[in-house]
């Protein structure tokens, strides 16, 4: 019998680390924040097993489905594909940070759009716990917006989901932005390139959507506003200069993850420094 670090360990020889994580959970019917509290726990002979015969199933097929079809993500089951990336344990924190902002400063009311929803694992997240909350979840793969579309069919969930190129097609006004966009640059070398690529890259040293979204953000933004980006392990500061280059009169705090290196960006305008500091 092994614990779950010795297994951790094991599984990023062969896989992504997010598909170790998604693994794991799934076996052991977990959340990634408890699987992140429980690395000393001893897992039975037949976890191990099973465990290390799906990693050398991902491994072989270069496939996710071919081990596993759902995900655990903040205690909620999403369908996942190999044609749309796989969440991080950062993305499911930067939910968790964004939840807690959404439910101080907008009672969880409001208009949101999910930007690059992929397999729509954010912004169906934030609608499962704010019922009162419009969300849009908008991607520019017609098979990502499908996958979206039946998660939220399989949560119950009234949202909009439409194609678009990040804010292109996009008419209404929005309270929240939040996006966790491709941000690896041309030189990045996927690990056993088995994640979909679309869902990786982005030019100018990978900051092209986040220059996107912010030069066009004035456009669908309401007076008070919050957006958050999901961002790579040393973008902080390119990410920084290019919100102060397009959004004046603004507030802004990060998050470290629990990982390791400030992973998320929170922009708010509009609000004074007491409602923010009361959070």
């Amino acid at each position: 019998m092994s614990q779950i670090k010795d297994l951790i360990l094991y599984g990023k020889k062969y896989i992504v680390s997010s598909q170790v994580e998604a693994l794991l959970c799934n076996l052991l019917n977990i959340n990634s924040f408890e699987l992140l509290n429980s690395k000393d726990k001893i897992v039975n002979s037949e976890i191990e097993k099973k465990f290390i015969d799906s990693v050398n199933k991902i491994y072989s097929t270069k496939k996710i489905s071919s081990a596993i079809s759902q995900i655990n993500f903040c205690d909620l089951k999403f369908k996942i594909t190999d044609q749309v990336l796989l969440p991080h344990f950062e993305t499911q924190e930067v939910v968790k940070e964004s939840m807690k902002y959404i439910d101080k400063l907008f009672k969880g009311k409001g208009n949101l759009i999910d930007l690059g929803c992929g397999s729509g694992v954010i912004g169906l997240t934030i609608k499962y716990n704010f019922k009162n909350l419009n969300v849009d979840l908008i991607d520019i793969s017609d098979y990502a917006l499908c996958v979206a579309e039946e998660n939220a069919k399989n949560l119950n969930l009234d949202v909009n989901i439409y194609k678009s190129d990040m804010l292109a097609n996009v008419k209404n006004k929005y309270d929240i932005i939040i996006s966790n966009p491709p941000y690896e640059s041309d030189n990045y070398i996927p690990t056993l390139n088995n994640e979909p690529t679309i869902s990786l890259y982005a030019k100018n040293n990978g900051l092209y959507y986040y220059e996107d979204i912010l030069r066009n953000a004035h456009k669908v933004l309401k007076e008070k506003y919050m957006i958050i980006f999901e961002i790579g392990d040393y973008q902080k500061n390119d990410v920084l200069s290019l919100i102060n280059k397009y959004l004046k009169n603004i507030e802004i705090k990060t998050l470290e993850s629990k990982k390791g290196f400030e992973k998320s960006i929170y922009v708010f305008g509009g609000f004074n420094l007491e409602e923010l500091n009361n959070i």
